[in-house]
């Protein structure tokens, strides 16, 4: 015998009222008794009974408008209306059903076939009564898990910083297969106004593939921060996943980096397809193939961070993707293709390319879902400096009054010279004196120069007439890169300190390089006489930013001096001045 129920019986006979009264109450039921249509509206409201048992015909109100009038009270949680009445037909019987009704026992009442009608009407009431229970329990799972949901879709684009996203030489779509994306987006400009921009494609979808694509994000925009090439952030990212991931998973990753002033694009593409170079015309000037393994499989030790590079002289687009774009099928299984993607984005202008790209899948798929996360992105690489100036933020100046007085040395042999990325280390130290990080463009230049000249001029003995061909950058960097590898028997001398000069804080930067040297007093006079030569101009670029550059010895040591409290240039200007140098 299942639980005790409440049962209301309307009933206007006396003896009829009497005889399921005595039934219901030997099965264990309470029960409420009423004598018409009327009285039962009544009692239900008051009483809240588990079931009905309603007799058709009733004065005052009959069953078939209290049931109506029942089942408006309460639609929900189910109450069973049980009909008694000594007519039989399709016509009551539909209209009984059409009331609210949900069966039928003919009069005179057989108390067997009551009991029988009682228990199925109960037992059907039991299993409503769990399912219900069930939804409940499923509705609050649902509604915990959007919330959770939400909480942690709003914390990864914090962590991924959306709002950098906005930069005016980047476009991108993000379509995920699931309410997570496991592919990641991002961009980021250095202090140099380096444009690095990332596209991570974690193993899988969904939150599993969100979560492995964070730490990745995280190292992107810190490095990119501190100045850091695409091929250190490679290293950390790689390093770091080999750490956190577990062994089968890996992050597929395309990392482009943008120089408006040199007009520069390097690449590091691990296990994502091909990365393309298109002109304003459409024609795929360079396809740049994944050659890497994806991040997070090798060792440390075993990585290679080497990246392409592609010289641009007149505007070009990069596009890249996840494999999810290619691969999308329609409804016969067929693949939207990588020539494809090719065929598209060459007919479109280049501001319309993403969106005519993002189209074409659509129209491939004919609405069948993803079955892998799409991503694609496209960035602008334009000569014109001006155009990408207005990304960068403007310098505020504060005092420097409480700067410390410090200073420290360091000495870089062969072996960190090829393994240590110097500036950003040598410019992390700098930041820590109070007020230096207003000035991290211009110190960063002043590093970079210095540095830059020290080991390719100085220690690799490069010659930057190597760059005047149309094929010479690829050739000075191979070049670069295989005397680097072959280094031997060399150092860099640093030495960096603040200073005091008449009651003003200044910046002392030393390099001393184990090179050759070069007739520096020439050089000066050719940058006196504003020699026209496209290079060797970071001479006339130090000058312009420092109180005083002295070179010594056979030209292999240099002191730059920097002025911390004098007020920092628009960097609009300060921009310009390193591209006209």
């Amino acid at each position: 015998m299942g639980k005790p129920m409440k049962i209301l019986v309307a009933e206007d006979g006396e003896v009829s009222r009497f005889l399921i009264a005595t039934v219901l109450q030997n099965m264990g039921h309470d029960v409420v008794l009423a004598c018409d249509g009327a009285e039962a509206v009544d009692l239900f409201e008051r009483e809240f009974p588990d079931m009905v048992i309603m007799d058709v015909i009733m004065p005052n109100m009959d069953g078939f408008e209290a049931t109506a009038k029942i089942k408006a009270l309460r639609p929900r949680p189910w109450v069973p209306v049980l009909y008694l009445s000594a007519y039989s037909g399709d016509h009551g019987l539909a209209k009984g059903l059409q009331c609210g009704g949900d069966d039928y026992l003919s009069k005179p009442i057989n108390p067997v076939m009551l009991e029988a009608k009682v228990k199925a009407l109960l037992r059907t009431l039991e299993f409503q009564r769990e399912l219900d229970t069930k939804n409940q329990e499923l509705e609050h799972y649902y509604l915990k898990e959007q919330e959770e949901k939400e909480a942690a879709k709003h914390l990864m684009d914090r962590l991924v910083n959306q709002e950098r996203l906005h930069d005016p030489m980047l476009q991108y779509w993000v379509s995920p297969a699931e309410y997570f994306s496991g592919d990641l987006v991002a961009a980021a400009r250095t202090r140099a106004n380096v444009l690095h921009v990332l596209l991570a494609d974690g193993a899988g979808h969904g939150l599993s593939a969100a979560l492995n694509v964070l730490p990745i994000a995280q190292a992107f925009y810190a490095m990119t921060d501190k100045g850091y090439g695409i091929d250190s952030i490679a290293r950390e990212a790689n390093r770091k996943l080999k750490q956190l991931l577990p062994t089968d998973r890996f992050i597929s990753a395309t990392l482009i980096s943008v120089n408006y002033t040199g007009k520069v694009i390097q690449a590091w593409n691990g296990g994502n397809p091909p990365l393309l170079i298109l002109d304003a015309a459409g024609k795929v000037l360079r396809t740049i193939c994944s050659r890497h393994l994806p991040l997070g499989i090798v060792a440390a030790q075993d990585f290679d961070a080497s990246v392409d590079t592609f010289k641009f002289d007149a505007p070009c687009q990069i596009v890249a993707m996840s494999d999810g774009a290619a691969e999308s099928e329609n409804r016969t299984g067929e693949q939207f293709g990588f020539d494809r993607m090719i065929k598209t984005l060459s007919a479109a202008p280049p501001n319309k390319r993403i969106h005519r790209l993002r189209d074409a899948l659509a129209t491939h798929r004919a609405g069948r879902l993803p079955h892998d996360d799409v991503s694609l992105l496209a960035v602008s690489c334009v000569s014109e400096l001006s155009t990408a100036l207005h990304a960068v933020p403007a310098l505020r100046v504060v005092s420097q009054s409480d700067a410390s007085k410090w200073a420290f040395e360091m000495s870089l042999s062969e072996a960190e010279l090829k393994h240590i990325d110097v500036v950003p280390m040598l410019l992390s130290v700098i930041k820590q004196i109070e007020g230096a990080d207003i000035h991290g463009a211009q110190i960063y230049t002043i590093l970079s120069e210095l540095f830059n000249n020290a080991l390719d001029h100085g220690v690799l003995g490069m010659n930057s007439a190597t760059k005047s061909s149309p094929d010479g950058l690829e050739a000075y960097l191979d070049l670069r890169a295989e005397r680097l590898a072959n280094l031997t028997h060399a150092s860099i001398d640093i030495a960096i300190g603040y200073i005091v000069v008449q009651g003003r804080g200044q910046l002392r930067i030393a390099f001393k390089d184990s090179g050759k040297g070069f007739n520096y007093r020439n050089a000066l006079q050719d940058v006196a006489k504003l020699n026209t030569n496209p290079f060797g101009h970071g001479i006339a670029l130090m000058r312009g930013l420092c109180v005083s550059l002295d070179y010594r010895g056979k030209g292999n040591e240099v002191v730059a001096i920097y002025d911390l409290q004098k007020k920092v240039s628009e960097p609009q200007e300060f921009l310009v001045l390193a591209a006209a140098a």
